[in-house]
């Protein structure tokens, strides 16, 4: 059960200086609850240091499809692909992140994913509409079932808040170098989501 402020990490990207920036601004505002969008793997930092900090920091972490295709060695001609050795000093981490997470939360059930609910490779974006919103499906069947009361997913690297009907999404962005890297924080009462750059300034997002 979550119920004071929460970090939100997006997709990591083995960036292991700036996940330890952010979890040292978690404990700078004292903020215990840590959640993060996955994709530890692929990127231009350390893998073993970014599974370590994220295990040592007790962070809720889940699966991304880079894991995915790290562990199972496909896509292995992307750039800033994982070393084949880090991976295997992390598998036993990485192996048991889970693909999706459900989370209690004061203001109702939270799903934590990568990208939306059980699919990885979905992207659901800020000014998706109409078609783009009816041909998602996970996203129609998360909304069919009204179980979740908030989704925290990645996978796009753009910070975002959407509301629908009942959901609301967030997407805390990414921590990868080259794309715009920070964080975000979710506050319960009352409901506010506040986005971070990479420096630890409030950035414009800070709305819910």
């Amino acid at each position: 059960m979550l119920r004071g402020p929460t970090l939100l990490i997006g997709d990591v990207h083995q960036e292991d200086e700036l996940l330890a920036k952010a979890l040292a601004f978690a404990d700078q505002l004292a903020i215990g609850d840590i959640l993060c969008t996955g994709d530890v793997c692929d990127g231009q930092g350390d893998l073993v240091e970014c599974c370590r900090l994220l295990e040592q920091a007790n962070v809720t972490t889940v699966r991304g499809n880079h894991d995915r295709w790290a562990l199972s060695g496909r896509m292995r001609d992307l750039g800033h692909v994982a070393d084949p050795a880090a991976v295997e000093t992390c598998r036993t981490f990485l192996e048991a992140l889970p693909p999706t997470l459900d989370i209690e939360t004061p203001v109702g059930l939270m799903q934590l994913c990568h990208g939306v609910d059980d699919d990885d490779m979905i992207f659901f974006n800020e000014y998706d509409d109409g078609y783009a919103l009816e041909m998602n499906f996970p996203l129609m069947k998360l909304r069919m079932q009204a179980r979740h009361r908030l989704v925290v997913g990645g996978h796009t690297h753009h910070p975002m808040v959407r509301h629908l009907d009942e959901l609301t999404f967030l997407n805390p962005g990414t921590l990868a170098r080259d794309q715009h890297p920070g964080w975000a924080v979710l506050h319960f009462e009352p409901p506010r989501f506040v986005y971070y750059d990479a420096l630890g300034v409030e950035a414009p997002r800070s709305v819910w």
